[in-house]
């Protein structure tokens, strides 16, 4: 069994001020200052921030690829094992698609990267799709999803 003790002091200054002390003990061990272990706090600082963002960009993308495949459903008739696959899929290829904008290349370059980048998504959904929902899908994307 883990015994917590716990002694607030406050000291008073010449100047009126006071100090208030928290001393912790956890099983008759004085516990070390926080303020002694500040790339520590950084450090956790920092992954918790990185965590939280990574997580709102995981998201935004979902929201968007469930847009999308809403967008597509009507038309294509997915299943339910086609519909996360084609979910998979075009999550996928909207990351790829901001990490290319993101690039410091030139427009020509992206716009390369990015037209290859399509045709991969489409060639993958060849094996979600059967022969008429992959030909519906390809007329499709020119509208809902334009380089």
């Amino acid at each position: 069994m883990i015994n917590w003790e716990h002694t607030i002091f406050t000291l008073s200054k010449e100047d009126g001020t006071k100090i208030v002390y928290l001393d912790i003990v956890k099983n008759n061990t004085r516990m070390k200052p926080l303020h002694k272990y500040p790339l520590l706090i950084l450090f956790m600082f920092v992954m918790l921030f990185t965590v939280t963002v990574q997580a709102q960009d995981d998201t935004m993308f979902d929201k968007k690829a469930n847009e999308l495949v809403r967008a597509y459903q009507a038309d294509l008739g997915l299943t339910i094992e086609q519909a996360t696959e084609f979910h998979k899929s075009i999550k996928t290829y909207l990351k790829k698609r901001e990490e290319i904008n993101a690039m410091s290349a030139s427009a020509a370059d992206k716009g390369k990267m990015l037209k290859d980048a399509s045709d991969m998504e489409t060639q993958g959904m060849a094996d979600i799709l059967d022969a008429k929902q992959l030909k519906m899908y390809k007329k499709l994307k020119k509208d809902l999803q334009p380089l």
